[in-house]
């Protein structure tokens, strides 16, 4: 509002230097009334000179200004108050925005908390649904995985003879097997050694054709379903004591079974805990005992190749473990590889 006071500064001075300085009302020589001005009778407006009408219409100014000024200001005032009103109005609007804001933002907060909890609790169900699918495939690995095996069999006036196993307590073929045996005969008669068969299951396989003399060998290739096993006997029903075979069992795929559970222990997201909790066997033939000592109860005999599941571990020159098949004993922990 400078520039009103300064107009209103201007007009008053103008109107007080018009009413005071210059000459005289007598000595006027703009007298509207001329020498009427000694008049007693003449109009008043009459009586003022051009410099009083001036001076008058200048303090009317000023006058004006100052009322102007004055409602200016009540009206900037009110224009004030106004904008307060509307900034105290858009303040509280934002109040109440922050507030539904902080409201959103903490049930936001809960749903993420119970989504984390929701996360864990599936990736927990995740993780034990893989080691549950593991420790399945860990069972099926040894029920076609084994190496090659090998026994002497002596017949002993016996009419069945079980072929025993560096593996087992009985030797176990599969179809696809390669069985191998070899003998030296000597007064035995055709009758004899066609008498003698190789029983697997309810099939039964003739070993000898014929009179043989001497050294004899002859290898089978056993038929049937690769991914079971059943146990091997030998028929003597003439009971003849005089005979000892030599036996050789190759499997078709020894590692027939363990790819599909190897595959899966190296892709699962859970790999670096599966590789800590199963091994893979890298002696030939690996001796599982009952106790953490040398010399004691023999539980089975591990080829080359076997996964076995850790359960424990003394003082690392012990392992306890658990075989495919249920078979639990110590086994030494350096003949136990990360399974790669």
């Amino acid at each position: 509002m400078t520039w009103v006071d300064i107009l209103i500064g201007v007009f008053t001075f103008f109107s007080i230097a018009l009413a005071f300085t210059g000459t005289t009302i007598s000595e006027s020589a703009l007298a509207f009334g001329g020498d009427q001005w000694t008049d007693t009778h003449a109009s008043f407006y009459r009586k003022i000179t051009a410099r009083g009408w001036f001076s008058l219409i200048f303090l009317a100014i000023a006058i004006g200004g100052l009322v102007a000024k004055e409602k200016m200001k009540e009206q900037a005032l009110r224009d004030e108050v106004a904008l307060i009103e509307n900034l105290q109005t858009e303040n509280l609007a934002h109040k109440d925005r922050i507030s539904k804001q902080a409201l959103n933002i903490a049930e936001l907060q809960m749903q993420l908390s119970k989504a984390n909890q929701n996360l864990s609790k599936n990736a927990e169900g995740i993780e034990a649904h893989h080691l549950k699918s593991l420790e399945a495939a860990f069972r099926l690995s040894g029920k076609s995985a084994r190496g090659s095996d090998q026994a002497l069999v002596r017949f002993k006036a016996r009419a069945s003879i079980p072929i025993p196993s560096q593996h087992f307590d009985q030797m176990r073929l599969s179809g696809g097997d390669q069985f191998y045996f070899a003998t030296f005969i000597q007064n035995l008669s055709s009758r004899d050694l066609e008498s003698i068969q190789l029983k697997i299951g309810d099939e039964l396989y003739s070993l000898f054709k014929g009179r043989e003399k001497g050294f004899f060998e002859r290898t089978l290739r056993l038929p049937g379903n690769p991914n079971k096993q059943t146990l091997a006997v030998l028929l003597n029903p003439l009971l003849l004591n005089n005979l000892t075979l030599k036996v050789m069992v190759k499997p078709k795929d020894p590692l027939q079974g363990q790819s599909p559970f190897k595959d899966l222990v190296l892709s699962s997201p859970f790999s670096d805990h599966a590789k800590k909790i199963y091994k893979t066997t890298r002696a030939d033939v690996l001796n599982m005992r009952s106790e953490p000592q040398a010399k004691t109860q023999l539980i089975s005999r591990l080829p080359r190749g076997s996964y076995v599941r850790v359960l424990q571990n003394d003082v690392g020159k012990w392992t306890e473990a658990i075989t495919s098949d249920g078979k639990q004993g110590w086994v030494l922990s350096q003949f136990l590889s990360e399974i790669k």
